[in-house]
């Protein structure tokens, strides 16, 4: 199945931006300054100004106004503020993908939504690395676009056998392509050379009790998304969802007061996070 999954995965996808791997190798060097690193992306202004735009939406719920991309970085950190470029790279390869086969805005609000969820959960459980769980979160069904992009009669017909059938989509696509959204997502960012912590977790968001190397970030990413569903916060054309394991709930905690916060912080501000993120 892997030789299976590279075929599918042309060159083209698996090429980001130039601007992502120069910050990224710049930034482990010791001796960089925010003012050169900020030159790094000021070659690109176009993507200067949507990075401050998200720096000062209700993404972040700044009290100051960021006016500078090496002030963005003394604010959020150079990690973070390269997370925001692989994002906006990321949602502007698959503006392509055909509207009769996924409307995009409904899946970014969804893929956010799962993000931020994630995000927060990972917090109220303590996670290293909350913040990953937010990139895991935004591109877990990144894997989806990528079938809807290179195979989109077959993604008709399994949206439409997922409709009929009431099985879920990835159960559809194992099925009609031998892989499914999760396999493509985690072979994708694999090959953008993303950290294993963040494969995995994409990898195996539909199904968490097989994620070996990092389960309990896998399960949060499972239960942010399924939560995402719940609220109806956009969808990814899923028709039905699986059953998520009692062992989960047992392992993570997400408690009344999270909910609280997530319907004040998240719900009533998610479509304005979405209009900023995926700019003009």
């Amino acid at each position: 199945m892997k030789l299976q999954i590279e075929n599918f995965l042309n060159e083209e996808i698996k090429t980001l931006p130039a601007v992502f791997y120069k910050l990224k190798e710049a930034s482990q060097d010791p001796d960089s300054t925010f003012d050169e690193l900020g030159e790094i992306i000021g070659v690109d202004p176009g993507l200067s100004i949507r990075l401050l735009k998200i720096v000062n939406s209700p993404y972040f719920g700044l009290s100051q106004k960021i006016d500078n991309i090496p002030h963005a970085m003394g604010i959020i950190g150079v990690d973070q503020l390269n997370d925001l470029i692989l994002s906006t790279a990321i949602t502007d390869k698959f503006k392509g993908v055909p509207k009769a086969l996924m409307n995009m805005e409904s899946f970014w609000k969804h893929s956010i939504t799962c993000g931020l969820l994630a995000r927060e959960i990972g917090r109220f459980n303590n996670s290293a690395n909350p913040d990953q769980l937010y990139m895991a979160g935004l591109f877990h069904d990144i894997g989806a676009l990528t079938i809807c992009q290179r195979f989109p009669e077959p993604t008709r017909q399994i949206i439409n056998r997922a409709k009929s059938s009431k099985k879920s989509l990835f159960e559809i696509e194992d099925e009609v392509l031998g892989f499914n959204h999760g396999d493509i997502g985690g072979a994708l960012l694999e090959s953008w050379g993303l950290p294993e912590s963040l494969v995995e977790p994409v990898a195996f968001h539909n199904d968490p009790l097989s994620a070996k190397k990092y389960p309990k970030e896998t399960g949060i990413v499972h239960i942010a998304d399924r939560l995402t569903y719940d609220l109806e916060l956009g969808t990814a054309n899923e028709v039905t969802y699986p059953s998520t394991e009692e062992k989960l709930f047992a392992d993570i905690d997400v408690s009344e007061g999270l909910f609280a916060f997530i319907h004040i912080k998240i719900v009533g501000q998610i479509d304005d996070i979405v209009r900023t993120f995926l700019g003009p």
